[in-house]
């Protein structure tokens, strides 16, 4: 970009850009690094980008190379992995010969069973069985509730009648946004948990921030800011040269200033008494009836219908929101200590980095979790994954997407060594959600 230019920096992308440049014009460069070593090894070699490979193959042309990694677990499409120049490398590397390392030393044979069953959904890989010689161990378990906030109750009560090494545990999601929810319940039943990814994503969303400033304008209808935080979204509807010819005085009700201007029309008026009216029955409410209020009186539900149709906005990430914050509400006597609540949940995120040593249960995404391992895993909110996205080029015969959702569910499932919980809510916000093909084709597997 613009900035590392100016700046002469290099990052880690321009790394391995200019390597492969440098190693391709400089013929001197090139001879040099490539005398210096005989053999090369490359581990984890599934998550080599094309250029990565690009610069491998140049340094060993006059070497050998042996490449470590598991087809089954690319899982790093986005950032360009190409899945055949591992699926392939006896083609992309000439005279290559493949050896499997079928033996898995860490799972119970009841979870290996099931990822070796799982995993050949995908017809495009090694045709290899993965064996252990470990025992049965407990039996997978599929586990469907009622609501997603019920998926950590479940959690919990196994947590509460544990021996108390919270080490020994991880919870696993698809998506980032799925940890908030869990961490506000850890936090309030007093387990320590540390979490690998950030998640301040959440505390800033737009929504979340529409939130606090309805509660805010409840609070005190003198409140510019948050006042001109939520206007045209979906309470009233004012034009903004409308407002630039409305001058607003401090510590005076907005509402009222409205009322008593010339430019606002006798319907929107309506609207703004209206408003007046519903912001005096907000202020007797309980936490969670008041974000159901703002969510559906106040019309707010509308505005992100729009905001999801015109902006492409996920719906599944706003119900998600909705269903967070009524979780995080349930905790709570008054809604006006929602803002401090969240302030904590993120303090404690921050915090929970620096006790990763500490005796604490780990929550992380299934992309970060590859390579780790834990006794025990809940893999949370299964039904989004795969994602629509996969579901829908599936259905249009594209199976690239669709695949790497396979084998990033089978990354999840084969992080436990002796417990597998796979854990599906039935609805989000109130609002039923369809099952994942994956728990479908896991209960067929384990005649559930």
């Amino acid at each position: 970009s613009k900035m590392l230019v100016e700046n002469k920096y290099l990052d880690y992308d321009s790394m391995l850009t200019m390597a492969n440049h440098i190693l391709n014009i400089n013929e001197e460069i090139r001879d040099k690094y490539q005398k210096q070593y005989k053999y090369y090894l490359c581990d984890e070699s599934q998550d080599n980008s094309k250029i990565q490979n690009n610069i491998l193959k140049i340094l060993a042309e006059k070497g050998t190379v042996c490449m470590v990694g598991d087809s089954d677990q690319l899982i790093y499409g986005w950032r360009g992995v190409d899945f055949n120049e591992f699926r392939y490398f006896n083609k992309v590397f000439s005279n290559g010969k493949v050896l499997f390392m079928d033996q898995n030393f860490r799972s119970s044979a009841n979870i290996v069973y099931l990822a070796n069953k799982f995993i050949k959904i995908n017809q495009n890989r090694y045709d290899k069985k993965i064996y252990t010689l470990n025992e049965a161990g407990a039996e997978v378990s599929v586990v469907e509730t009622e609501s997603k906030e019920e998926q950590m109750d479940y959690i919990i009560d196994i947590l509460k009648n544990s021996d108390g090494n919270y080490n020994k545990y991880a919870i696993l999601y698809r998506n980032n946004i799925s940890a908030i929810e869990a961490i506000s319940k850890l936090i309030h039943n007093s387990i320590e948990f540390s979490v690998k990814d950030d998640l301040g994503s959440f505390f800033h969303n737009f929504i979340v921030k529409d939130i606090l400033s309805f509660i805010e304008f409840a609070n005190d209808t003198s409140n510019f800011r948050a006042f001109m935080n939520i206007v045209n979204k979906g309470c009233i509807y004012l034009k903004k040269e409308i407002l630039n010819k409305i001058r607003f005085n401090n510590n005076r009700c907005i509402l009222h200033t409205l009322l008593q201007n010339k430019f606002i029309s006798e319907e929107i008026k309506f609207n703004i008494k209206e408003l007046k009216l519903k912001l005096k029955v907000l202020r007797n409410i309980d936490p969670v009836k008041f974000i159901n209020f703002i969510e559906e009186d106040l019309n707010y539900r509308k505005y992100l219908e729009w905001y999801s149709k015109t902006f492409n906005y996920g719906q599944d990430t706003i119900e998600y929101i909705f269903s967070t914050l009524k979780s995080i509400c349930n905790t709570l006597d008054d809604i006006n200590n929602l803002k401090y609540r969240l302030s904590v949940i993120q303090d404690k995120i921050v915090n929970s980095k620096d006790n990763k040593e500490g005796n604490t249960i780990k929550l992380t995404t299934i992309h970060s979790s590859k390579g780790l391992e834990w006794d025990e895993v809940f893999l949370i909110d299964s039904h989004m994954i795969p994602t629509r996205i996969a579901i829908l080029e599936k259905n249009e015969g594209r199976m690239v997407t669709y695949e790497e959702e396979v084998r990033a569910f089978f990354v999840a499932i084969t992080r436990p060594r002796k417990k597998l919980h796979i854990i599906q809510p039935r609805s989000v916000n109130d609002t039923a959600v369809n099952g994942s093909p994956f728990i479908q084709e896991v209960k067929r597997i384990l005649r559930y």
